[in-house]
């Protein structure tokens, strides 16, 4: 059975202008927040069920 539930954490640093809005069904997390890291220039780590945002370049 899949987790019940995760974190996602949003590191400062990053461009506050940009927005990123998804609709999803039926998809892998992990794949998921891969793509989001990729689209809005940041870098994706995680330990467990905690998922790090960082962004790529910070100002």
């Amino acid at each position: 059975m899949p987790p019940s539930g995760i974190n996602i954490v949003l590191k400062p640093g990053g461009d506050e202008t940009a927005h990123l809005t998804v609709s999803l069904k039926n998809v892998l997390v992990n794949d998921t927040l891969r793509r989001c890291a990729e689209l809005s220039h940041h870098k994706l780590t995680h330990t467990g069920l905690s998922f790090h945002l960082t962004p790529a370049t910070t100002k």
